[in-house]
């Protein structure tokens, strides 16, 4: 007691309903009951009224409680057993000559101070005064099975802080040992203390702990406490299981990655995505040749996310149908060249060999094979074959067709020959217009005069035997072609002509025409002599057209 601040023992906490003030006549009288070590003190009295207080010079007395104790003098091990040797004492010495033993709260009727004997890992021993068994020391024990926890604000992330905790009973008191084991080792000794500090902790801090309490009669070894350091994915790695892909079979594409709680994995083909999930396996079944490409897995959890690197997908596969083109296309004449081109899908990229039907040595090789000078036996059909390591197809025949030269110029002069057709029909067509104008007007004058092909008057008259006028229908639309036949009367025989012109089509809305011919006879005279009848003999022409309206 700090005799310059007294402490009132009424109000003390400490002696709360132990604590007993008494007056008497001339006296003051303190009981305390049920004595700690703790009330071990000086003890002053003081004497006060309202008008004054005397008694703080005084002298106090002290008290001394003491309590019996067991100590531990001697230990040794056997197996599971520990031999102890242990002594009952107190801090002061009264003349005391028996005690009483105790293990687990049986007397074993021991009365020197001293006990030595077997102590098992769960024994509890304890010691009394003679006389006085309810005052009985504290027992001594070995540590019971410690407690481990840990002191940290939410999950333990890495590079925050944590404080690991181990906690046992024993007699006397323990002292501790940390050991860690992860999945790769054994216990590893890690410090020495109740409390594990880890001020940041790293993912290498991840693994099992456990604490180790021991005293003089014995260990004991707490439960593991799993530290698990949580943290953002640090990498992601993807395999495939097949190197070589060939089209048809089936590939799995795995993505590995380290986060802690595990990662979610997203998988991406030419940074589109196609799948989510927690599996990091994706599977192509059946492999296409559109499933090449470039992928990739993402691994994310709630604390980050990572990309992994990419693997490229190259699915082999044997040559499509191969195609064939050719310049220039259609026929070749002799002489002339000509390039056939061959192409096909594949993968890896084929090469090509050219074949003639019904032989078994190739022709040519590579993609485009040309022929020059064209020879007959150069015609024919032909096929390439497009092949790879996965295997090979061959196209579909191509005609080769190689015209001689007389050929060409005969189909030359074909052409030609129907270009002049052409053109006379043309022409004769324009004369015909031609001769059809002048009949119309020669129909409005009075009297026909004949010339001879030189031009002048033959002198001739043209006597017109029969006639009759041709019944004409009208037609809306074009005109018609009628007929006249003209003879030539001489005193020898001499050619009748006749001349006629194909009448054009009828339209619908044309009628039939009747047509009725006329005719003309003519008459010489002794003055044209036979070499002049036959030099002027020639083709009269009378054309009659359909007039609109008759």
């Amino acid at each position: 007691m700090d005799p310059l601040n007294p402490e009132t023992l009424i109000e003390d906490s400490q002696y709360a309903g132990r604590v007993d003030v008494t007056y008497t006549t001339g006296q003051s009288n303190l009981t305390i009951t049920n004595l700690r070590e703790s009330d071990s003190a000086e003890y002053r009295f003081m004497f006060q009224t309202h008008r004054f207080k005397w008694g703080s010079d005084l002298h106090g007395t002290t008290l001394t409680v003491t309590a019996l104790q067991i100590q531990v003098t001697k230990t040794s091990a056997l197996q599971d057993t520990t031999y102890a040797e242990l002594k009952c004492h107190s801090s002061c010495t009264p003349a005391v000559y028996h005690y009483i033993w105790f293990k687990n709260g049986q007397n074993l009727g021991h009365t020197e101070s001293t006990y030595k004997g077997p102590i098992n890992i769960t024994d509890k021993i304890s010691c009394a005064v003679s006389e006085h068994e309810e005052y009985r020391a504290p027992e001594v024990y070995a540590p019971v099975s410690p407690s481990v926890s840990v002191d940290s604000s939410g999950d333990i992330f890495e590079g925050k802080p944590a404080t690991l905790r181990c906690r046992s009973q024993a007699n006397p008191p323990a002292y501790y040992t940390w050991y860690k084991k992860t999945k790769t080792s054994a216990l590893q000794h890690v410090s020495e203390d109740s409390q594990l500090f880890l001020s940041s902790i790293q993912l290498s801090d991840s693994g099992d702990y456990c604490c180790v309490a021991k005293n003089q009669l014995g260990e004991s070894q707490s439960k593991y406490l799993n530290v698990d350091v949580k943290y953002a994915p640090k990498r992601a790695d993807v395999s495939q299981s097949h190197r070589e892909v060939v089209e048809g079979v089936s590939v799995n594409l795995t993505c590995s990655s380290d986060g802690n709680p595990a990662p979610n994995y997203s998988w991406y083909k030419d940074n589109q995505i196609m799948l989510q999930g927690q599996q990091g396996v994706y599977q192509l079944t059946s492999v296409r040749s559109e499933d090449s490409g470039i992928y990739h897995c993402q691994a994310e959890n709630q604390y980050g996310l990572i990309s992994s690197s990419s693997v490229h997908i190259n699915v082999e596969y044997s040559p499509r149908l191969p195609s064939v083109s050719v310049n220039p296309p259609g026929e070749i004449a002799v002489g002339g060249s000509v390039n056939l081109i061959c192409s096909s899908v594949a993968n890896p990229a084929a090469t090509y060999t050219w074949y003639k039907e019904s032989t078994t040595s190739p022709a040519a090789s590579g993609q485009m094979f040309t022929i020059e000078a064209i020879r007959h036996e150069h015609g024919g059909n032909y096929y390439c074959q497009a092949r790879n390591s996965r295997g090979h197809h061959n196209s579909t025949l191509y005609l080769i067709v190689v015209l001689s030269s007389a050929t060409t110029a005969v189909a030359g002069s074909i052409t030609f020959i129907f270009l002049f057709g052409l053109f006379l029909s043309a022409f004769i067509i324009f004369r015909k217009k031609m001769a059809s104008r002048q009949t119309s007007e020669t129909r409005e004058r009075p009297g026909v005069i004949w010339t001879n092909h030189s031009g002048q008057n033959s002198g001739q008259q043209l006597e017109t035997l029969s006639t009759a006028a041709p019944r004409i229908n009208r037609s809306t639309d074009e005109d018609n072609l009628y007929y006249t036949s003209v003879v030539f009367s001489k005193t020898q025989d001499e050619p009748l002509y006749s001349n006629f012109m194909p009448a054009e089509a009828k339209t619908p809305q044309e009628e039939e025409v009747d047509v009725e011919y006329s005719t003309v006879v003519i008459r010489g005279t002794s003055s044209i002599s036979s070499h002049d009848a036959s030099e002027e003999s020639c083709a009269l022409y009378s054309t009659v057209s359909k007039v609109n309206g008759l």
